[in-house]
């Protein structure tokens, strides 16, 4: 990287970005000009004494992964695709010092009548703290000089970075100035961004989870140079550089080793692939060379070297040459199992086998390569184990066992397709699963993440083959019970089971006695008993993902020891409520698929449909013609504990979801398992469904909790008491609830996420692509108004006689109690930073996040208190007396009275009536907006920046029918009026004077203007009283 300017990009300034995460940062920016404001997207503008340029920072959530929203920024090719503002972007140089620092071109087209700008930067990236870190300046570079017609950005410069938060979302945060010479006043450019701001959000909300699809068309070597993955990989080998034993490695250089890490040694063999001279190794000393170390000098580009990386050793080893290159000539002194050892006389220990594939393609030529022969074959054998019903294979990249693999349903693992020979050594039959790769449990992954898993590197790879032979658990209809332990303490497993306690101990004891983390528990003959009875316990406490493989571990081990009289004696235990842990273990495996259902990743599937009050709706085509969707949003300024009342109280769905006309409770099956009734009533049309719910405690595992559900018929009701309502009415028919899965995601008390996937099918006689639409469009309210009724629970909750029945349920339930208590102890290990680490739904990716402004996981000590806080905000803001006006739903008609009473009369001008008319119809409009929402909501400051951009467009609605009618009407008065009467009115008719014709079109005004405030009350009283 010669001939150019390069700013200092030091690893000082990259940890100094993470400053942007700070919440202190943030509140500070409160006193700077808002520019744009969404519920989970903020953008700022200040001026810094120090210089006349304005800084933009933006702090925003996305209900994507952190790999994925870097992946859609930073992965050059694929941003060409789907970001309309980039003419031109490409890698210009990259450092052979550090591959994490490079120089870039980049172009934007700009609208009429500016001019293109263009950008030359250094850019370095890093994964530091659990967060991808971009930092740029501008620069310059011979190779990308000035272009006509483009203006270049000579002053730039701006920090990103990009955290994960919890199961899948991350936060973004963006500092950024640059000098783009726009001659636009403020006022114009605001006016830009929130126009132009909403569309580029959703194009990048788009391509995110279309990314997927993207990777899946990539080719072997496309999809190693995915950026997370390089960024991940290439920081975490800068980490282990910097450990003591590893301090002599050198990554990311080809210079001459350091004589003070390297003592000289003697000369040592060599062979050459060519007849050429060899240049003097006396100046090159490397470690722990013997007799067995030699070199090879390589002239061309293209050396013809086949490496991978060993399972065992984790060196890099040659698999084979390409024939007729320079190392095909060497093929005696280079035997399969070969040491890559130094590239020109440097170590190249503990690199991977990308940067050394790297650095050798890089490096000049002639290029010495230095290899140690072995004894023992250095490369695993092909075929490790072997039985009946399984095999585990040493498997290289290049035998393609993801050509011979198909999805297993329903979407949980793959299977062979066809029979797999490997290697002439065995052969593995058809619908043999995938079950393990590298130790990676494959089963509850879908076809898409096993090939990922397969092609992501050219590694050879451990892979466990196997039949077959987990039993299905089918849904059982026993309700689980509270479950008493049997043992007398955790710190006495084998001691005698007293009495069994009361309802009230067990909680208290689950409650004091469960670990937090129970992976790391292996099952002995001392904790066997110890073991069963905390099994119990985490089912007493809803605990299914802790429950569940830790009685498959129990299951096991009594298995093998049937024999010894203290295992029977427990799986005596196990087999009495064998029915009871078979429901566990099947709701853990629906757990956990749902939890890849909350995902936006590989296999999820998801395509991005609007944005609405902060909600993202996400679908994806179902079975017959309907649609999955995903409502994904930040629920902000609300109790946690009030968002899962209100989500619990399902007979209470009446005085909140939007046409929901009536609902009622069957049957409590359990602490967090119902049958609910729900019935919903729209226009001509009316639909009910009876809903089987539970839910999962998932705050120590995955940091959530999850409720799923669907609808049962009669059939497959778990208990038989249960009288389901009969259908009534011409036009009500029972609708299909086929899934229903929420997930809440707390990440402080009063903020977390919350997200919800359904598909059902109403059993309506209308287009389903008609219907598709409408729910995609309208859907994301739903998740608004849960927020709201939150926000309505906790304002009610201090008031003395309160009527509010979610705050009656919470006073008089003892279910709320149990949650209180369990609740303040989470958030207690929250403040103390305390929790374990999140449990990873995808094994590869470390989605652990602390520290952020949106779904943050660690929030500032005053809004994490051991016990819940009240906030004042809500109750004590002041109501403007001009928002009182849409109390009256009748203000149209009064407006629309004066208007016609006193500005415009039948001796008004045409033109001047017709101009206050549209004036009418806008204000209509545009205050109409507001007045459909309650005043709680237009004081809230994110939602009054959303309907201020919903008020635009339906103003440009408003226009286009005031300009139809117009003409409509104009056309109806002055030409069809007279054709179409009858003939002996036609005469009388066509002899109108002026003014009777004026007093025409003033009626059809005064009609049209009155059909517009019509609406404009009907749409207010129909939001009061089903909203």
């Amino acid at each position: 990287m010669r001939h150019h300017s390069s700013p200092e990009i030091s690893s000082e300034v990259m940890a100094s970005a993470l400053e942007l995460t700070e919440a202190s940062l943030w509140a500070k920016m409160a006193e700077d000009e808002k520019v744009y404001v969404e519920p989970t997207f903020e953008l700022y503008r200040c001026y810094p004494p120090d210089t006349t340029l304005p800084k933009y920072f933006v702090k925003a959530w996305l209900p994507y992964a952190a790999d994925t929203l870097f992946n859609v920024l930073a992965d050059i090719p694929y941003r060409k695709t789907w970001d309309a503002s980039v003419k031109q972007a490409y890698v210009v140089d990259q450092s052979p010092r550090d591959c994490m620092l490079d120089v870039v071109y980049w172009c934007i087209k700009m609208p009429w009548p500016f001019s293109n700008r263009d950008y030359v930067y250094h850019r370095r990236v890093a994964y530091l703290e659990n967060a991808f870190v971009l930092v740029a300046h501008a620069g310059l570079h011979k190779d990308a000089p000035e272009v006509n017609h483009t203006i270049r950005v000579e002053a730039f410069a701006s920090r990103i970075v990009i955290r994960s938060s919890g199961v899948n979302g991350c936060d973004v945060y963006v500092e950024y100035c640059d000098e783009s010479n726009y001659s636009v006043p403020n006022t114009l450019i605001n006016w830009g961004l929130q126009t132009g701001l909403s569309s580029y959000l959703n194009d990048l909300k788009m391509a995110c989870a279309n990314y997927a699809a993207y990777t899946r068309s990539l080719s072997d070597d496309a999809v190693q140079e995915i950026p997370s993955q390089l960024v991940r990989l290439r920081s975490e080998r800068k980490k282990s550089m910097r450990r003591p034993s590893l301090r002599h490695a050198r990554s990311y250089s080809v210079d001459e080793p350091d004589p003070t890490l390297f003592p000289p040694s003697p000369t040592h063999r060599r062979v050459s692939p060519t007849s050429r001279s060899a240049r003097s190794l006396s100046a090159f000393a490397l470690p722990n060379v013997d007799a067995s170390t030699f070199f090879l000098d390589f002239a061309q580009d293209h050396t013809g070297l086949r490496l991978e990386t060993d399972v065992f050793s984790k060196l890099v080893v040659v698999l084979g040459c390409d024939p007729g290159t320079e190392a095909a000539k060497s093929m005696a002194a280079l035997p399969r199992g070969t040491i890559v050892v130094s590239l020109n006389a440097v170590s190249v220990q503990g690199q991977s086998l990308k940067e050394i594939i790297d650095r050798i393609r890089r490096a000049p030529r002639p290029l010495v390569i230095g290899f140690q022969l072995v004894h023992d074959d250095i490369v695993a054998t092909s075929v490790l184990e072997k039985s009946d019903d399984a095999v585990k294979l040493h498997v290289h990249h290049s035998d393609n066992l993801h050509e011979y693999i198909g999805g297993r349903a329903p979407k949980a693992g793959a299977v062979l397709l066809r029979p797999f020979t490997f290697h002439n050594d065995v052969v593995v039959p058809a619908g043999w699963q995938v079950l393990e790769i590298n130790g990676a449990n494959m089963l509850e992954l879908s076809l898409n993440e096993v090939v990922h898993y397969l092609r992501c590197n050219t590694s050879a790879k451990l892979v466990v083959l196997g039949k077959e032979d987990r039993p299905k658990l089918s849904l059982t209809r026993l309700a689980v019970s509270a479950l008493a332990p049997t043992c007398a303490s955790s710190s006495s497993p084998l001691s005698a089971a007293p009495p069994s306690p009361s309802a009230a101990d067990v909680d208290a004891r689950a409650l004091r006695e469960t670990l937090m983390d129970y992976g790391h528990v292996a099952v002995n003959l001392d904790n066997a008993q110890w073991v069963w009875t905390h099994i119990e316990l985490l089912m007493n406490e809803e605990r299914h993902f802790s429950a569940g493989p830790l009685i498959e571990k129990l299951e096991q081990f009594l298995g093998a020891r049937k024999d010894n009289p203290v295992c029977a004696s427990i799986q005596a235990q196990v087999d009495a409520k064998q029915p009871a842990l078979a429901l566990v273990k099947e709701r853990c495996a629906q757990g956990m698929h749902a939890l890849h259902e909350f995902n936006a990743d590989a296999d999820a599937g998801w395509r991005f449909a609007q944005t609405y009050f902060g909600v993202s709706t996400h679908w994806k085509p179902g079975d017959d013609g309907t649609i999955w969707l995903k409502l994904d949003g930040i629920c902000e300024g609300v109790d946690i504990f009030n968002a899962l009342a209100v989500v619990r109280e399902t007979d209470l769905f009446n005085l909140w979801a939007p046409f929901c006309n009536k609902s009622s409770l069957l049957a409590t099956l359990g602490r967090v398992e119902l049958i609910t009734y729900l019935s919903v009533a729209i226009p001509l049309m009316q639909r009910d469904a009876v809903v089987h719910a539970f839910g999962i405690n998932a705050t120590y595992e995955h940091r959530c909790v999850v409720l799923l559900g669907k609808s049962i018929t009669e059939d497959q009701s778990p208990v038989n008491n249960i009288e389901f309502p009969p259908v009534k009415g011409w036009n009500a028919d029972r609708m299909e609830l086929r899934a229903f899965r929420a997930l809440v995601e707390p990440y402080a008390r009063n903020r977390g996420r919350t997200c919800i996937v359904v598909n059902v099918h109403p059993k309506c006689p209308v287009p389903m692509s008609l219907l598709n639409f409408t729910i995609k469009k309208m859907a994301g309210v739903l998740l608004y108004l849960l927020m709201r009724e939150a926000a309505k629970v906790e304002k009610h909750s201090d008031e003395p006689g309160t009527t509010n029945q979610h705050v009656l349920r919470i006073q008089n339930d003892p279910f709320y109690a149990w949650l209180r208590l369990r609740m303040n102890k989470w958030f207690e290990h929250l403040d103390a930073g305390t929790l374990p680490t999140p449990l990873l739904v995808r094994p590869r990716l470390d989605r652990a996040s602390s520290g952020s402004v949106y779904g943050t996981r660690i929030e500032s000590q005053t809004n994490l208190k051991s016990a819940p806080t009240r906030r004042k905000s809500g109750v004590d803001v002041v109501r403007a007396v001009l928002d009182r006006v849409y109390d009256v739903a009748v203000w149209p008609y009064v407006l629309l009275a004066l208007v016609y009473g006193y500005l415009v009369t039948p001796t008004t001008p045409l033109l001047h009536a017709h101009g206050m008319k549209a004036l009418l119809t806008c204000v209509f409009a545009w205050f109409g907006v507001s007045g459909s929402f309650s005043w709680q909501a237009r004081v809230n400051e994110h939602v009054m920046a959303e309907i201020q951009r919903l008020r635009f467009r339906v103003v440009v609605v408003a226009l286009f029918f005031e300009l139809l009618s117009t003409v409509m009407a104009y056309v109806w008065t002055h030409h069809l009026a007279c054709r179409v009467s009858p003939s002996h009115l036609q005469l009388a008719c066509s002899q109108r004077s002026p003014l009777e014709v004026r007093a025409t079109d003033h009626f059809w005004m005064v009609a049209n203007s009155f059909l517009a405030a019509s609406f404009t009350v009907g749409i207010q009283i129909l939001v009061k009283i089903h909203i």
